[in-house]
């Protein structure tokens, strides 16, 4: 922006005015004589240029900005951007001139920035030199030439990779969006005045439109990328069209550094080349697919399944295997044994390992959203993890970001926790989670707990009616009072707040080192039949599935009685017993955009699972508002009710463990409902035969 703090006072006046202002009115609101106006509006008209804005002049008329709406408002915001920042602070000044370095890749002189900034020539030669080992991390230069002005010279690539990590360190929140509300979210991002300046870097309209296209491509990648390496591919795309665009084309290497075994990220790379080419009518270099393939093969991924796993370590090489035991041997040695011998955080660590070798050969950034945290909080493992880092530097010759090394502090600080769980003598502690049938809220509530509280802690969703029955229980979790006297319990919000969670885990702390007998184990034969029923309740719950499409205004006692009736058992039990569950606490829950109703009774004989959608997207009624999506659950209860809930229970579950089925009873079809739930229900069954057998 090339406009001094004078000239911006002029144009701020003439964008507020929907009429040419003359002359003298500009004078004597800014105190200044009509001459010194006259020689700022020449300034003025050679800086709206940029913005494709123009000062049109007429004598007795007075001044006016010619130009589009949209473009004014641009400059609008601009301005009040750079009138809201404090340049006397000297990391605000800085911050800012990096921004204007990277936004604006023309000559700049320093003159233009001391008037601008209200400092001096020499304050903002000081500024630059000490931005200088900022951008040289990112192998670019501020290069001074007498007479033509200060550029920032550098590689197209390295140029990208700079915005892409000045975005990182200065949007907070930005990268960790949720990638199932992200249009929502950054439309927030892009009108936060906290995020305005910096995300001028990009063009909202190139990110929304990138999300658009890789959600058509439906690829199954994109579900094993982390939410904030699906973000960070989303703004990587987009930087590269928006460069593409305004003519900076990546140069060729020789040589990426890539796995060359990994030929599905090089598919991948080539059908998103495609596809943007197709939705934004530009002609893409194809030195861009090995950028992107890069790109993809450095992005964290998320392998919540053995065989995900299993396929990936079978093309781990011997010698990232020694580099994990070399780290861990500097991390601690006197826990070097132990740490080996946990499974999971060897694979974790072998499996988080091969991005990183890639990020670091190619020079990118990576953001760590809860770098300050691990820092604070666990100060000695990240000191001991930046040592084990030094493994990494030995063998490949790169330094390794804190942000890195946040994320080794996390494996290394989790397989920490489970080494002292098991050196320290408890008990199983079990908890009773409390709701009206046992499936829906407290198996939402389980699956939170059982992601927060350790493997030494069983958890039992249960009925209400199931209380006075259920045996073995040490204490009960509930979001209602279960006016229980005699019972141990805690009442909750549904999504546990950290003084719920202090509460749980000092009930925890009292009744692990309490003695107490444990059961006998069952039989084979009781075992195999639990698998058989486990597998018929699979079977009849897909069978019976069905999917309507209901007005966005319905009520909820009209959705409630609709569905009632088209049920095969009696109509009005059924409405009664949601409606008396909804009285206790609401069902629909806002945090993941459904409503839960589920109950039990005697008049069905098949386990149901429905879904509801609304024909606008979500409902607007206020009784089920926020809601994308109704499940309807309804257990029968026969011998076999355990089983049924269980299996009901795993639904409500991955609610909360898996976005991407989330996202499919949201605004999916019947068949990719139906696709999804197999999966997960395929994943439940598979986990129950392993259980069994582990304990046979």
């Amino acid at each position: 922006m090339d406009f001094s703090p004078r000239s911006q006072k002029i144009v701020s006046m003439l964008l507020e005015s929907s009429d040419p202002v003359k002359e003298q009115a500009l004078a004597d609101a800014l105190g200044l004589s009509k001459r010194t106006i006259q020689r700022e509006l020449e300034a003025v008209d050679y800086g709206l240029r940029p913005y494709h804005l123009s000062l049109i002049r007429k004598k007795r008329v007075g001044v006016q900005i010619q130009g589009s709406v949209e473009n004014k408002q641009a400059l609008h915001k601009e301005l009040k951007i750079d009138q809201d920042i404090d340049f006397t602070n000297i990391e605000e000044r800085r911050r800012y001139l990096l921004l204007e370095l990277l936004r604006d890749r023309t000559p700049q002189k320093l003159i233009t920035f001391a008037d601008r900034l209200g400092v001096s020539e020499a304050t903002i030669a000081s500024d630059l030199e000490s931005l200088q080992d900022w951008l040289r991390q990112n192998h670019l230069e501020i290069i001074r030439r007498p007479g033509f002005g200060i550029v920032l010279e550098g590689k197209e690539v390295d140029y990208r990779e700079a915005v892409n990590r000045f975005i990182n360190e200065n949007s907070e929140g930005f990268y960790s969006l949720d990638r199932f509300q992200r249009q929502e979210l950054i439309e927030k991002s892009f009108s936060s005045p906290s995020h305005a300046g910096i995300l001028s870097l990009l063009n909202k309209d190139t990110i929304i439109k990138v999300i658009d296209v890789l959600d058509a491509m439906d690829e199954p990648y994109f579900k094993r990328m982390t939410d904030n390496a699906y973000v960070a591919l989303v703004i990587h795309i987009a930087i590269s069209i928006d460069r593409i665009q305004k003519g900076g084309i990546a140069e060729p290497k020789k040589e990426l550094n890539t796995d060359k075994k990994d030929l599905a990220s090089l598919q991948l790379a080539k059908k998103i080349h495609k596809a943007m080419e197709r939705a934004f009518q530009i002609q893409i270099p194809q030195v861009e697919i090995s950028y992107l393939q890069v790109h993809i093969q450095g992005s964290k991924k998320d392998y919540s399944t053995s065989t995900m796993v299993d396929e990936y370590l079978n093309q781990v090489d011997d010698q990232q295997i020694q580099m994990v035991h070399r780290m861990i041997e500097r991390f601690d040695s006197k826990y070097q044994y132990d740490l080996e011998q946990d499974d999971i955080f060897v694979r974790g660590l072998l499996i988080h390992l091969q991005p990183v070798l890639i990020r670091l050969q190619n020079h990118l950034n990576i953001f760590n959203p809860l770098l300050k945290d691990i820092q604070d909080q666990y100060p000695e493992v990240f000191a001991k993890c930046k040592e084990a880092a030094k493994v990494i530097t030995e063998e490949t010759g790169y330094e390794i970001q804190d942000e890195e090394i946040g994320y080794l502090a996390m494996h290394f600080g989790a397989a920490l926790e489970r080494l002292h769980e098991m050196k320290t003598y408890t008990r199983i502690v079990r908890i009773g989670v409390v709701c009206a049938s046992g499936f829906g809220l407290a198996r939402l509530m389980e699956t939170n707990l059982r992601m927060i509280l350790p493997d030494s802690v069983e958890l039992v969703p249960l009925g209400t009616n199931d209380i006075d029955q259920a045996s073995n229980i040490d204490f009960f979790v509930s979001s209602f009072d279960l006016n229980h006297p005699q019972l141990d319990s805690i009442r909750v919000n549904p999504l546990f707040t950290e003084d719920d969670i202090s509460r749980i885990r000092k009930k925890i702390e009292e009744y692990s080192h309490v003695y107490k007998e444990t059961s006998v184990q069952k039989g084979i034969g009781q075992m195999m039949n639990q698998i058989a029923s486990t597998a018929i309740s699979i079977k009849e719950m897909l069978a019976n599935y069905r999917q309507f499409d209901l007005p966005a205004d319905i009520h909820f006692d009209q959705l409630v009685e609709q569905l009632s009736k088209e049920m095969s058992g009696d109509a009005k039990a059924i409405a009664a017993k949601i409606t008396s569950r909804e009285k206790l606490s609401s069902q629909v829950i806002p945090e993941l955009g459904i409503c839960l109703l589920h109950c039990r009774t005697q008049s069905i004989q098949e386990p149901i699972v429905w879904v509801c959608q609304s024909s606008m997207g979500q409902f607007r009624h206020s009784s089920l508002s926020p809601s994308k999506a109704v499940v309807w659950m309804i257990a029968p209860e026969d011998e076999h009710i355990q089983i049924h809930l269980d299996v009901l229970g795993a639904i409500s579950s991955a609610f909360v463990s898996s976005p991407a089925f989330l996202h499919t009873i949201q605004t999916g079809t019947k068949t990719t409902i139906l696709m999804e739930l197999e999966r997960i229900l395929q994943n439940y069954f598979y986990q129950i035969i392993d259980q069994k057998r582990r304990t046979a």
